[in-house]
């Protein structure tokens, strides 16, 4: 089904999220980050609030979950002394205790059974999930947890920008979104992670695979970073209309891609779980193949990427890609040089702040401008 077209988007009335080091707060500890999305933000709905001033917004908006994670964590320690010094399990211990936890979790979300359909209608009273835009609305239809996790919704719910304008980028995904003109400013303001670069990204240790080579090597290229929340929809779209080239699969763990570990020295995108889809995009002017890295990231309990497309498929701006299940996770589109792509100023400015914006699927983002600077 096309896409459902949509006038621009009021950029002024997108409300933001801050860090808590932005506000003067302290961060979270390392052990909390790797576990926090694990559960959601209850006090999430603030950030909804689109009639709020961007300052209220702002002080407002502020995740508060590492309690929560603790909590949730404390069961796999023998004790509270060796949970907060963790002082007797190495890194490589952790790192299999959480992919454990993945997998188990993991198969309890897609168990079947009488207590499904309750524990849907307590995801949706916790995170007050509207229900009119469900494509299938009668919840006695969705066999798994896991299959109500990664609804479709309604094709009118999530109208695309400016479908006829292949110009015009849109959001990938219903999430917070920071985004970044090159590499070199992402790693400025957002991604402290020292191992963080294009050919980490998008290849891994893979250095014979020279498929994405013209977007690795362009230090150049703009970053979108969707990261989306338990909450979200979680189902990503393409951000460009194009075909599809080839879909990269990499292993890796499972941390956390709560922002506040992606401001610290952990190397979450390029160590977590991942797969890389190539597009290339039709973005008008006689520009009918230009790459374009779409990479979906797996985190906490996330422990499947599930991909709608396959090579050599055509996808109009604003149709489905993939899925995620289970936990919250992150989209990365990455945009060479060539494209041209000027993200909206609203959002260049809230992430040089360090603030995430809230969108959604087919919202515009930015234009590819036929003049490469």
């Amino acid at each position: 089904m096309d896409p459902i077209s949509d006038p621009p988007t009021q950029r002024s009335s997108r409300p933001v999220h801050a860090l808590p080091e932005e506000l003067g707060k302290p961060l979270e500890d390392s052990l909390d980050h790797i576990v926090s999305n694990s559960k959601a933000v209850r006090g999430d709905r603030k950030d909804q609030l689109a009639h709020r001033k961007a300052s209220q917004l702002r002080a407002d908006a502020v995740h508060s979950h590492g309690p929560e994670a603790k909590h949730w964590i404390a069961s796999f320690f023998s004790s509270e002394e060796t949970l907060d010094h963790n002082s007797y399990m190495s890194y490589s211990s952790v790192e299999k205790l959480l992919r454990e936890e993945s997998i188990k979790q993991g198969q309890t979300y897609d168990q079947t059974g009488p207590d499904v359909e309750e524990h849907i209608k307590s995801f949706i009273k916790t995170y007050d999930l509207p229900l009119d835009e469900l494509l299938v609305k009668d919840l006695s239809q969705y066999p798994t947890f896991n299959s109500f996790f990664s609804r479709r919704l309604l094709p009118t719910a999530r109208p695309i920008t400016s479908v006829g304008d292949p110009t015009i980028t849109v959001s990938a995904a219903d999430c917070r979104l920071t985004v970044y003109q090159t590499v070199d400013q992402a790693k400025e303001f957002w991604i402290k992670g020292q191992q963080f670069t294009l050919p980490n990204l998008l290849i891994g240790n893979d250095v014979a695979d020279t498929r994405f080579k013209a977007i690795q090597e362009d230090n150049a290229a703009a970053l979108a970073i969707h990261r989306l929340a338990p909450q979200d929809y979680h189902r990503f779209h393409s951000p460009v209309e194009g075909v599809i080239g080839a879909i990269k699969d990499i292993d890796g763990e499972l941390y956390t891609v709560n922002p506040q570990a992606i401001n610290e020295n952990l190397n979450v995108f390029t160590m977590n779980k991942r797969s890389v889809m190539l597009i290339h995009a039709n973005l008008g002017s006689g520009r009918e193949s230009v790459p374009i890295a779409f990479v979906a990231i797996g985190a906490m309990l996330v422990g499947s990427i599930g991909w709608s497309k396959k090579p050599g498929d055509k996808v109009c701006k604003g149709e489905e890609l993939g899925w995620f299940q289970y936990g919250g996770s992150t989209t990365i589109t990455v945009f060479p040089k060539s494209a041209g792509v000027e993200f909206d100023s609203d959002l260049v400015e809230n992430s040089k702040k360090k603030m995430e914006t809230l969108v959604r699927v087919g919202m515009e983002i930015g234009k590819c401008s036929t003049a490469v600077k």
